[in-house]
């Protein structure tokens, strides 16, 4: 497997996979405004040349966002979440002061993610309310390196 940065030939495959992955998915227009964002950095995981799963999330100092984090239905539980996930870690560390900090946003409902999330470091730090466009609430969790 290997990790690139997205391009804009590759936003049908991502879409494909953030429409397969949550409830109320990014559009095209979203995906190509965070292409021209200067902190968001998106990046592809690709198996045998095809898409299987992305990683979206900003830096802002020494703070990283994780925006979305995804992969392909057919390819889940094959440790491809946590070779982005540490893939970021060491993007940010190669070009950032530490220490380092992550926060996310997560439905409550969306335990698989939680459980990947928690089992990655994260801890549960707050909640907003009503933070979604469906009206659920989002837990905010925080990870931080030393």
């Amino acid at each position: 497997m290997i990790i690139t940065p997205l391009k804009f030939p590759d936003i049908d495959a991502v879409l494909a996979i953030e429409q397969a992955s949550f409830h109320d998915p990014f559009s095209r227009e979203m995906f190509e405004s965070e292409l021209s964002q200067k902190a968001a950095r998106i990046f592809v995981a690709k198996h045998e040349g095809h898409i299987v799963g992305y990683i979206n999330f900003w830096i802002v100092l020494n703070e990283i966002h994780l925006i979305n984090l995804a992969v392909h239905p057919d390819f889940r539980r094959q440790k491809i979440a946590t070779e982005l996930f540490e893939f970021m870690i060491r993007c940010v560390e190669a070009r950032h002061a530490l220490p380092l900090q992550i926060y996310l946003e997560v439905r409550p409902s969306n335990l698989p993610a939680r459980k990947f999330y928690e089992k990655k470091g994260f801890r549960v730090i707050g909640t907003r309310k009503r933070y979604y466009r469906d009206g659920e609430d989002a837990v905010v969790m925080a990870w931080k390196k030393n």
